[in-house]
């Protein structure tokens, strides 16, 4: 019983309990849905957009897997959690596996969306598959901070590529059953029993906690900045040797909001290998494209977090700091960008490219969104409520429309980003609010 109401401690730390009900609701539509499809896939035997759908079930799991794995710190108890969690009167073995409950909890609330496109497929097999990898993704980020840096690139890497594998119809893939090879529902179950084993052997509760160390090492490669230098390129010459990577949104730990700082080679060289190997399979394309998608949410995300605005903003004013602030991310993001562009051209997929050169505009209007309307708290503590989750959809939806419409209408798309643009650049009014908000809001 203790462990069930450490698990819901901890869920009510993240989320709010409007936008937890509306969660479960969200769910209960999902297995609506999908019990609807199972009968309709049972009875028909066919479906005629099968690897539509089999594609998109592939790039989600690969977001979730590439979130999870590579950035497990979002999966983690806050301090904020700490405070409040440690001193509940129970021994370390169960407060563990109530987090961990936890976890399951919320992975199934937001993983829910996979039994829509699976159902049709699968059948009632999809339920199956969307339980399996609610556990998976309970485990991957214990498993993972466990890992050094680079042990855990190279295992996400390899995981990625055992379940993208299921695309080309290779048997032995833990998403094999989408090709009616149901050896892989057992293959799934292995992985998750495996990684559940090796995460759990031998966890110590401080395995699911952020520690920050502090640092004797010097600086090795200090920026130096020109006092002759414009604002724009001092911010352009800082983004382009630090890439800045996180969220306000973090479903799992609430109460953080977490930024990596990274040098731009360690992004660029995997843009290069994700474009040899879309060039070399052009069936890769729609890799390009949520590659692209994943790191333009996460570099939006982690605008003006980390910013100084008390003192940026007594530098220059409001709207000159912001047109400044986002045309050099925009411009880092273009170099980000370009060995996919070419790969994109080289391969003859002209509208995929046309759509990658405007697909970076739209960061501006990503970020201005969540500058004004979702502030980052000088505080730093969030809960997870349905305003949040709202200006986050807001932020993020019509960058989807924008990415399809440039697939089939470049020069309209071009002309629609154009607009939005210009209005984020020229209204003075929209960023003294979206500073003062910053500086301000208890959000």
């Amino acid at each position: 019983m203790k462990i069930f109401k450490i698990a819901w401690l901890k869920i009510r730390s993240t989320y709010s309990l409007p936008l937890l009900i509306l969660s479960l609701i969200i769910l209960a539509f999902y297995i609506y849905i999908g019990i609807i499809e199972s009968e309709l896939a049972y009875t028909s035997g066919h479906v005629s957009l099968i690897l539509p759908l089999k594609t998109a079930v592939i790039e989600l799991l690969s977001i979730y897997l590439f979130s999870y794995s590579v950035l497990p710190t979002n999966r983690i108890v806050s301090k904020s959690d700490q405070d409040f969690l440690f001193m509940i009167p129970v021994d370390e073995k169960e407060l563990a596996i109530g987090i961990i409950c936890s976890y399951l909890i919320i992975n199934m609330l937001l993983v829910g969306i996979l039994i829509i496109f699976t159902a049709p497929i699968l059948g009632f097999g999809s339920f199956v598959l969307f339980l399996l990898f609610s556990i998976l993704l309970s485990f991957i980020p214990i498993l993972s901070l466990r890992l050094k840096t680079l042990y855990r690139v190279l295992f996400t890497l390899l995981l990625l590529i055992w379940f993208i594998s299921a695309y080309f119809n290779f048997p032995y893939s833990p998403l094999s059953m989408l090709d009616n090879y149901t050896s892989s529902y057992f293959i799934l179950l292995g992985l998750t029993l495996a990684i559940a084993f090796l995460s759990l052997n031998k966890l110590n509760i401080y395995d699911l906690v952020k520690v920050n160390y502090q640092s004797s090492r010097t600086i090795k490669n200090p920026i130096i900045f020109s006092p002759s230098s414009s604002p724009f390129l001092t911010m352009l010459k800082k983004n382009i040797n630090l890439i800045e990577l996180g969220g306000r949104l973090s479903q799992i730990a609430g109460g953080q909001y977490l930024i990596a700082r990274i040098k731009i080679y360690y992004v660029l060289i995997p843009m290069i290998v994700i474009a040899v190997l879309a060039y070399l399979f052009p069936q890769l394309s729609f890799l390009i494209l949520v590659v692209e998608f994943i790191l333009l949410l996460n570099y939006a995300q982690a605008s003006f977090i980390n910013e100084p605005l008390w003192l940026d903003l007594s530098i220059m004013p409001p709207s000159k700091f912001a047109r400044n602030y986002l045309l050099s991310k925009t411009l880092t993001l273009y170099i980000l960008f370009i060995p996919l562009i070419i790969s994109e051209f080289m391969s003859g997929n002209i509208s995929f490219a046309i759509a990658s050169l405007e697909f970076p505009l739209t960061f501006i209007y990503i970020s201005s969104i969540l500058a004004r309307f979702y502030p980052v708290p000088q505080s730093g503590v969030q809960i997870l409520n349905v305003r949040r989750m709202i200006f986050t959809l807001i932020g993020t939806i019509p960058v989807l429309v924008i990415l399809f419409l440039s697939l089939l209408f470049p020069l309209f798309t071009f002309v629609i980003i154009v607009v939005l643009v210009s209005y984020f650049f020229l209204n003075k009014r929209f960023w003294e609010k979206a500073f003062e908000n910053a500086i301000s809001s208890p959000y």
